[in-house]
């Protein structure tokens, strides 16, 4: 919908509840005050649309984040256990602890930075 068409669309609505004997000045306030209104309900809708298209994004993000922490938490745990059994650990559970380590570092937090990063990428090639 153009300004021009919400302009007529308030004008004619405003004229059908006006009284005839209503001078144009008023008739051309009225107007502007309920063209100024609609334009204004229309940019706060927009305007919620996009923060809660942008919360639940980040939410996403948070669950990544919140996943990635527990899954440190896990190798975290397992890397001290390997530490208390040097030097008596077997090569095993080093490799074991090794590919965790880099399947974490590698994966979640990741994921998380790659999201958050087109998150932000988006937002400013909408801005540009």
């Amino acid at each position: 919908v153009t300004d021009q068409a919400m302009r007529d669309d308030a004008e004619e609505e405003v004229r059908s509840r006006l009284l005839q004997a209503c001078d144009k000045e008023v008739l051309g306030a009225a107007t502007e005050a309920l063209n100024l209104a609609r334009t204004s309900i229309s940019v706060v809708i927009t305007l919620h649309d996009e923060l809660v298209a942008i919360a639940a994004r980040m939410a996403a993000i948070f669950e990544t984040l919140d996943s990635a922490r527990s899954e440190g938490s896990k190798v975290l745990k397992a890397a001290t256990k390997v530490r208390e059994k040097l030097p008596r650990c077997r090569i095993a559970e080093l490799s074991s602890l090794q590919d965790d380590a880099i399947e974490l570092s590698a994966g979640l937090p990741v994921k998380a930075l790659i999201r958050l990063q087109d998150q932000t990428s988006d937002h400013l090639k909408r801005c540009l």
